[in-house]
């Protein structure tokens, strides 16, 4: 078990430690735009916009949405069938 006990005021350290710790892993990255929050739960992948403006999420041409879709409006969500 890891864990990360930094606190930077910017956010900066913690990414670092993490990108080296997923690097040694082989873990991949997906940088995201700030405020667009991603996680998977039970077969599903749930995003929601916390921006000042509509994001698009990183997923292929063939996602299922079931709810929302690849552009996420402000405070909107989406979900999809996650593979």
């Amino acid at each position: 078990m890891t864990y990360v006990g930094v606190d930077s005021k910017d956010g900066v350290m913690e990414r670092e430690v993490l990108r080296k710790l997923y690097g040694r892993l082989n873990i991949p990255i997906t940088e995201l735009p700030d405020g667009l929050h991603i996680e998977y739960r039970d077969g599903f992948g749930i995003a929601v916009n916390y921006s000042d403006r509509t994001l698009a999420l990183p997923l292929g041409d063939n996602t299922e949405y079931l709810v929302g879709e690849r552009d996420i409006p402000v405070a909107g969500v989406s979900v999809w069938i996650a593979e």
